[in-house]
């Protein structure tokens, strides 16, 4: 006989198995996510820790010391010291004119003369009537001398004599009025006249000019003008080739400001024999503000604003550690550091812009030897991220 069980209880049963099942089931898939969290954690914190470990490439220079010179430059202006403009000093047609425009001329040598026909006659006159004077007059002396003569006459004599003299000389001053000579030695610059032209007393005729020194005129600003002094020696370039370098002389240092510009004229002498300046030619003046024989520089791109100060990142124990500097600014790109680095110190030159202080890094590129080859070639190593490395 076969035991029959109530439906209710095949019901309560199953009920039961479908609910352990669920259960089981729920417990199983709460394991495998947090299983699946904590590992998406534990990846998380291992890559976090990747990154905050990363070590970041940079470029250094350690810093040395070396002979630098704080350079101030000045435009200025070429004129020549003696630059002279000739004028007739007589009037009448042009007769004669010697040179031609850039001729090579000595002083005293005669450069053109006008027409003179009258004047040498008037000179042969004044020449012939002071021979009969002087004749007279020494006649009349002996005579004298023996009491023949009275004194009355013979002073009449002295007076004749006296006038003739002086007409004489003003007839040859007026024949040399003529002639124009040059004062200097110079070269002829221009000549704006022709023969047969008829000029007045005071008309221009010829323009001499002597480059042999010329005289450099700059405009200080009144901040500048302390390094300006009488006798000092500067270098001057022309502006088209600063790498020519003239030595000049402080001439003269204006003690009252041009009220329109508020600048200060200076003039430099330099000698020009080898005429590598021209009057009206731009040119570079170069004088020394400062220098120091073993100063510590850096590219001024090296140095970083924080807050009002100036700072630099250096390596230290393969990490990035900050250093609050004292600088002077240089020319050339350069700063010199007065306070708070030592030499031989590493100081980041490239890379430093993203980084922060105690992060790690590796220095891929030292770029002091770079930087004392460029030294000693005359050079600055205030562009060292335009050089190619060694």
């Amino acid at each position: 006989m076969k035991l029959r069980l109530p439906s209710s209880l095949l019901v309560y049963v199953a009920t039961v198995g479908v609910a352990g099942l669920l259960v089981l089931g729920a417990w199983i898939y709460t394991q495998d996510s947090q299983a699946r969290i904590a590992e998406v954690r534990r990846s998380g914190a291992e890559l976090a820790s990747q990154e905050g470990s990363e070590v970041k490439p940079v470029k250094v220079l350690r810093v040395f010391g070396h002979k630098v010179e704080d350079i101030l430059t000045l435009p200025g202006s070429v004129e020549a010291i003696h630059d002279i403009q000739m004028t007739a000093r007589s009037s009448g047609p042009i007769d004669w004119i010697g040179p031609k425009e850039g001729a090579e001329v000595r002083r005293g040598q005669e450069l053109m003369h006008l027409e003179s026909d009258l004047e040498k006659a008037i000179v042969g006159s004044a020449r012939a009537d002071y021979a009969e004077a002087l004749s007279n007059f020494e006649r009349e002396k002996r005579l004298a001398e023996a009491s023949v003569t009275p004194d009355k006459k013979r002073e009449e004599y002295r007076f004749a004599l006296m006038k003739a003299e002086a007409l004489l000389k003003q007839a040859s001053v007026s024949l040399a009025y003529r002639s124009i000579l040059s004062p200097i030695d110079g070269t002829v610059e221009r000549i704006p006249v022709d023969v047969g032209e008829r000029v007045s007393d005071g008309d221009p005729v010829l323009r001499i000019v002597n480059t042999d020194q010329v005289r450099i005129l700059v405009n200080v600003p009144e901040r500048e003008i302390e390094y300006f002094e009488k006798g000092k020696s500067v270098r001057v370039s022309p502006f088209q080739d600063p790498s020519i370098k003239i030595p000049g002389i402080v001439d003269f240092v204006a003690r009252v400001a041009d009220p329109g510009s508020l600048t200060f004229d200076v003039k430099v002498i330099v000698e020009n024999s080898a005429a590598k300046f021209r009057p009206g030619m731009l040119v570079d003046v170069e004088t020394i503000r400062r220098s120091s024989d073993n100063a510590l520089t850096v590219p001024v791109y090296a140095v970083i604003e924080d807050h009002h100060s100036e700072t630099i990142l250096i390596v230290e124990e393969g990490v990035a550690k900050k250093r609050q500097v004292k600088i002077e600014p240089l020319q050339s790109g350069l700063v010199e550091i007065i306070e708070g680095i030592q030499e031989n110190e590493p100081v980041i030159v490239v890379g430093q812009r993203n980084l922060a202080e105690g992060e790690r890094v590796r220095i891929a590129d030292d770029l002091t030897p770079l930087a004392r080859q460029l030294i000693e070639g005359g050079g600055t190593h205030g562009n060292l991220l335009m050089q190619p490395s060694l």
